[in-house]
């Protein structure tokens, strides 16, 4: 996918140069440079592949008649949530966990401000055993990731809330509960502070966010008290929630730097003055097999045959 985008680029950059006489070179730098922030948030080391993809992508490149990146766009597809609560063993979270604790270790007023710990402290990083590999520098991937954030023209706001999130969710992990008077079908929260913290990064009320995790809405004002195990099941789902959806913000946010839909609608309200071509790149997921496998791997399996039967379909059998 990389190697493929990097190409595109430098042909796309020649094109540009010299039928043109200019450079779009910000533009490709940014369609480069969106690999590196959707893989911190969207690809893990599992015990087949260090930086295996636990989503899929479709990125459309849009060209004018001379062969210059006048746009381009991301789709993507199925982010695998269930590793965001757990991991096998030797498995890793998203890489972006990993990021933000070798970039507390940069930025000390970020460790100061999240109140870190130790990876080893958090349930979501602490289940397989493994917090770093070999053959990626944590340290190195934060900066990289930074930079293409800034490419993308991501503010230092925006910047802050992806790192704000990501700790409030490791915080979230934490948060344990008990019986009510040792009733377990009635819980409430243990006192370990994981709450606060949590709280305080995703900047709610305390109490708001105890009622979300114990308690269920029923009908208009009417709730009913989560057992333990209803209320462990609450926080992962929340957890998984906060987390896809700032994913899809990331693939939103890229989308409106790279302006895909907006040449798109320029080129459709020109009465054909505007001429576009396109290049499609099909990024799959990591098409794997464990010893336990999850619902999501068997739909990432399945999705990864029909995808490659619509593409031998299409591109061989069709044309």
């Amino acid at each position: 996918m990389k190697l493929v985008l990097q190409f595109l680029a430098e042909a796309s950059g020649r094109a540009s140069k010299n039928k043109e006489g200019g450079s779009t070179e910000s533009l490709e730098q940014q369609i480069l440079k969106s690999n590196p922030v959707m893989e911190a948030f969207g690809n893990a080391k599992t015990t087949r592949n260090n930086n295996s993809s636990r989503f899929g992508k479709w990125t459309e490149v849009l060209f004018n008649p001379q062969g210059a990146i006048v746009g381009g766009s991301i789709i993507n597809y199925l982010l695998e949530k269930s590793r965001i609560v757990f991991q096998a063993k030797d498995e890793r979270n998203y890489h972006i966990f990993y990021q933000l604790f070798a970039g507390a270790e940069i930025e000390k007023e970020m460790k100061k401000d999240f109140k870190l710990k130790e990876l080893s402290d958090y349930h979501y990083t602490n289940q397989s055993g493994v917090t770093t590999v070999d053959t990626i520098n944590d340290e190195k991937e934060y900066v990289d990731l930074m930079t293409a954030c800034d490419v993308l023209k991501m503010t230092d706001q925006e910047k802050d809330y992806l790192m704000r999130t990501t700790a409030a969710v490791l915080w979230l992990g934490n948060v344990e509960f008990q019986g009510v008077g040792g009733d377990d079908e009635i819980s409430e929260i243990k006192e370990n502070g994981a709450l606060k913290e949590a709280a305080n990064l995703f900047k709610v009320e305390t109490a708001a966010l105890t009622k979300c995790l114990t308690k269920k809405l029923i009908t208009g004002t009417t709730f009913k008290n989560y057992s333990v195990s209803a209320a462990v099941d609450a926080r992962d789902s929340l957890s998984k929630g906060v987390y896809s959806q700032m994913f899809d913000w990331i693939i939103r946010r890229i989308n409106v730097v790279l302006g895909g839909a907006v040449i798109k609608k320029e080129a459709a309200e020109s009465g054909g003055k505007i001429k576009l071509t396109h290049i499609g790149v099909l990024d799959i997921f990591g098409f794997e097999y464990f010893d336990t496998n999850s619902f999501e791997q068997l739909c990432i399996n399945y999705c990864n045959e029909k995808l490659q039967f619509h593409f031998n379909e299409h591109i061989f059998k069709l044309e």
